[in-house]
């Protein structure tokens, strides 16, 4: 039920929704006790004893360890030793930004996807609507003509713009907001910048405004 967060990696315990929701529902108390060789015991304390046999029959439920005692609404547990093997966030995230580097595709878009959901899902959870947004721009079926295959979906996509170049291909001034450098200064339309249309941006300009 609990995440350890590390500098380098993260650590994360597996869970089980009936137990969590019970903790949710019906917890009232924790306590830990030093015992007298130093080891310690925590006290769990409930407003019921009408426990799910998940929590006090191990042996329905592996993720459960340590119980020693019952005592009407009180379960005590034994010091906790089991190994976690922490992530590696930072090889990670090196996988996700493979995934997202620009280039010719070479797989389906559902391969794509399934690869960067499983890389993230790996160390941590997020909003699917940013990795929707993600895909519906980030594929192209005609690079020069600048047509999306969420728009083409009869074509095969040919190019994978990648998370960086994105929101300059999409429009200079975009591409200014998200990467300001020397080759998106030099390529802004000023004739684009006196146009924008306030009440039609785009879901890159309204994120990078707050808009969302």
């Amino acid at each position: 039920m609990n995440t350890n967060v590390h500098e380098s990696g993260r650590a994360t315990l597996p869970t089980d929704d009936e137990i969590v929701k019970f903790f949710e529902d019906h917890l009232t108390d924790v306590k830990t006790i030093t015992q007298p060789d130093n080891k310690e015991i925590t006290v769990l304390k409930f407003n019921t004893n009408e426990f799910p046999d998940k929590l006090i029959l191990p042996q329905n439920n592996p993720l459960i360890y340590g119980l020693t005692n019952i005592n009407d609404t009180e379960l005590t547990y034994l010091e906790d030793q089991w190994n976690i093997k922490n992530k590696d966030v930072i090889s990670v995230v090196d996988n996700v930004k493979k995934i997202l580097r620009q280039g010719k595709v070479s797989s389906p878009v559902v391969n794509y996807y399934i690869e960067l959901m499983t890389a993230i899902l790996e160390v941590g959870k997020i909003y699917s609507s940013f990795v929707e947004i993600l895909f519906a721009n980030m594929f192209i079926v005609d690079y020069n003509a600048k047509k999306f295959w969420r728009y083409n979906q009869h074509i095969d996509p040919v190019f994978k713009l990648g998370d960086k170049m994105m929101a300059a291909y999409i429009s200079s001034r975009i591409g200014l907001l998200f990467q300001p450098n020397k080759k998106t200064v030099e390529r802004v339309n000023l004739e684009e910048l006196d146009t924008i249309d306030v009440d039609n941006l785009t879901i890159y300009e309204k994120i990078y405004l707050g808009r969302i």
